[in-house]
């Protein structure tokens, strides 16, 4: 009778050790998962309105021909009008003119930004070959100003046609210019469309 209650209290306590062990481990998983959801979660929310793309970061541009199939890569320096933008700010800048990345004999069908970093920038572009034509469109307003570049504080900044406006933060200083473009600058230079603001702004750092 002693030996099967010194057998049956064995049994219990095992019993009751096995449970508190499968307990702890079981917590402990979910810890661990818990814990991993907050970080994927913290890095998909992340502070990327805190970065942004520096002078030097690497551009590459993914292209995506969806007639004949081929994909090609272009490895860069990062562009002039991107430098200083946010991943938000790129966004917006692709989805404003998505024509911007395309080339001459080009029709750009959709551009979509892969990656960011702010040493690092991957856009992809799908796009179809242009046929050739001999029409062409002329709009009265195309002579009018669009966009507006001031230096203020020693700071390149370009003022949408209101002049009030931020359009873009460059990145660009004073002591990056000539000091004849940054006089210019001072007054204000009027730009009529997107291909010539970004023509002066590269020019104003070469």
């Amino acid at each position: 009778m002693r030996l099967k209650y010194i057998i049956c209290l064995g049994a219990g306590i095992l019993f009751i050790a096995m449970y508190v062990i499968g307990y702890n481990t079981a917590a402990g998983w979910e810890s661990e998962v818990i814990t991993y959801d907050h970080e994927v979660n913290a890095a998909n929310a992340g502070s990327d309105d805190n970065v942004i793309l520096k002078h030097g970061a690497k551009y590459i541009l993914e292209a995506y021909n969806s007639e004949t199939e081929q994909s090609s890569t272009l490895e860069d320096t990062i562009p002039v009008e991107l430098v200083g933008l946010t991943r938000n700010q790129v966004i917006e800048f692709i989805g404003e003119n998505p024509d911007y990345f395309g080339e001459n004999d080009e029709i750009v069908r959709n551009v979509m930004l892969v990656s960011f970093s702010e040493n690092r920038i991957v856009i992809r572009k799908n796009v179809e070959i242009a046929e050739e034509t001999t029409e062409y469109e002329f709009n009265i307003g195309d002579n009018e100003p669009k966009y507006y570049i001031f230096l203020i504080d020693n700071a390149v900044i370009v003022y949408k046609e209101d002049k009030t406006t931020v359009y873009m933060e460059t990145g660009i200083t004073a002591d990056e210019l000539d000091e004849t473009v940054a006089q210019e600058l001072i007054m204000g230079v009027a730009v009529k469309n997107i291909s010539e603001l970004y023509r002066l702004l590269e020019s104003y750092t070469t």
